[in-house]
């Protein structure tokens, strides 16, 4: 039985480079397309919501409760608001040049420029930008993640910076790890750092004390141009140039096992893991929905409640959904 799942796909035209889910709604960074938005259900079906066309390219995004934040290319890191029905309203823009990625910690934007290296922001209650910090990574920044420890820039010629940020926004440098090959993203577990690395996979580093990275084990079969990577619940999940999907199993010391790659046939960029859902944003194809396993959501599912009352035990084997239930009375 195949592992990956395909459940829905929606293609709104041109490139989808970026994807990102909370708890409402599921957001695509969609090129000259701009911002998407989605609902879905717990069956993984889609249904598009709203779109925002602003200068430059849409790609990878963020949120932090209470704004969007999207990176644009030649058109910076913009912020927007989505109400309630996913309706979506332009904020405000920051433009330090070509941005490829944006992260958040809910203190601080961080934005990775592609023509200089990494940013930081503070966000008004207007969605506005404020420069905190800057610092140049001397490499060409392609997107950034941290950890709660460091900050983690993504270099696309330079491996991985380390950063530590304080309390006003300032960054220091700690460490830059060349990895010899071409970084895209990073994402971790809090015991290994996993890079998708375009020329050599996924791989699992560990972190020194200082920020630096120690290689561990690295994995190619999903393919070698990778661009993405996250990892959940003991498993790494790969967004493919080539190969489309992939999920690998990591153990406890850090080596990578290839389980099984699917491929829609659009060129993977950027993916999102979310519960039992993983969203994967394709180049020429659009937003496509996988599970890993089976679904079977609350509202078919088989729940055995016990309950103890005065008049004695019960028990009620309810089938959720459909009223019918067998109640047991033991006295």
């Amino acid at each position: 039985m195949a592992n990956l799942i395909p459940l829905d796909s929606h293609d709104p035209g041109d490139q989808a480079r970026g994807v990102w889910a909370d708890d409402n709604f599921v957001y695509l960074g969609n090129k000259a397309g701009g911002l998407h938005t989605y609902s879905v259900t717990l069956k993984g079906q889609l249904t598009h919501l709203d779109s925002d066309v602003q200068a430059g390219d849409a790609g990878a995004i963020v949120g932090d409760g209470t704004f969007i934040y999207v990176a644009h290319g030649t058109g910076g890191v913009r912020s927007y608001e989505v109400d309630g029905a996913g309706a979506i309203t332009y904020k405000n823009v920051a433009d330090p040049g070509t941005v490829f990625g944006v992260w958040t910690d809910g203190n601080f934007v961080y934005a990775a420029a592609n023509t200089g290296g990494i940013y930081v922001y503070e966000v008004d209650v207007n969605g506005a930008f404020t420069q905190k910090d800057f610092k140049d990574t001397s490499h060409q920044a392609v997107n950034v993640w941290g950890d709660g420890t460091f900050l983690y820039v993504s270099d696309y010629d330079g491996g991985v910076n380390a950063f530590t940020v304080d309390s006003f926004g300032i960054l220091t440098v700690k460490d830059e790890t060349p990895t010899g090959w071409q970084t895209y993203n990073v994402h971790g577990d809090g015991s290994f750092l996993y890079s998708a690395e375009y020329t050599h996979g996924v791989t699992s580093s560990t972190v020194g004390v200082n920020g630096a990275l120690t290689e561990v084990d690295f994995d190619t079969n999903a393919g070698a141009q990778t661009w993405d990577v996250q990892v959940q619940n003991g498993y790494l999940y790969s967004a493919n140039n080539a190969d489309g999907l992939g999920l690998h199993s990591v153990d406890g010391a850090g080596n990578i096992t290839f389980i099984e790659s699917t491929d829609p046939g659009d060129n993977a960029i950027s993916l999102f893991v979310k519960d039992q859902l993983i969203f994967l944003a394709n180049n020429a194809g659009g937003l496509h929905v996988y599970s890993h396993g089976i679904i079977i959501p609350e509202t078919d599912r088989v729940l055995l409640d016990i309950a103890i009352g005065t008049s004695g035990k019960g028990i009620n084997l309810q089938q959720n959904g459909t009223g019918n239930s067998i109640k047991i009375m033991i006295t």
